[in-house]
């Protein structure tokens, strides 16, 4: 599985930077959109539309919304509740630490 902190992303991408900056729920479902509909990608945002922590597919994509949290806590957690090999997909040197 590929786990990306999609918050992390939408600010390294030139183009989803500049959308986030306006509207950072067009900007993440750009990033869906873009992505197609895979299987084998989850998506992990800071925050979330409400403020609450939810998994639910959009765009054929998985998404993971932190709510009051941290992507990265919900990327951890996902990690140690699923074996094997997996690829994270950020900057975060914080996450990387853990």
């Amino acid at each position: 599985m590929i786990l990306v902190d999609a918050h992390n992303l939408l600010h390294q991408d030139p183009r989803l930077g500049r959308l986030v900056r306006r509207d950072v729920e067009a900007a993440r479902r750009e990033l869906e959109r873009s992505l197609g509909a895979r299987d084998d990608v989850i998506l992990f945002y800071d925050g979330g539309p409400g403020g609450v922590a939810e998994a639910r597919r959009r765009a054929g994509v998985r998404v993971d919304f932190s709510g009051g949290g941290e992507a990265d806590d919900r990327i951890l957690a996902w990690l140690r509740a699923n074996a094997g090999r997996h690829v994270v997909i950020s900057d975060d040197r914080g996450l990387a630490a853990r």
